[in-house]
């Protein structure tokens, strides 16, 4: 599983912005970066469950929910 700032590292190092990009590559990213972080962000979600349910802090999910808005944005 991918720790929180490695998904926020991934994003922010991958996402596609150069000028250069084809709309077809910058699609492919997208689409790679989309469905590892929403991956690990159902795994971090299950894994929250059961920290609840055994009464121990939960993860901040913010970040990861914040790159996915960014990645819908940008389609």
């Amino acid at each position: 599983m991918v720790k929180l700032d490695e998904i926020k590292e991934l994003w922010n190092n991958k996402k596609p912005f150069a000028a250069d990009l084809k709309p077809e590559e910058a699609l492919n990213v997208l689409d790679t970066l989309e469905e590892t972080i929403k991956k690990n962000r159902d795994k971090l979600e299950q894994l929250n469950i059961a920290k609840k349910l055994l009464n121990l802090p939960e993860i901040e999910l913010e970040i990861i929910y914040h790159v996915v808005e960014d990645s819908t944005i940008l389609r």
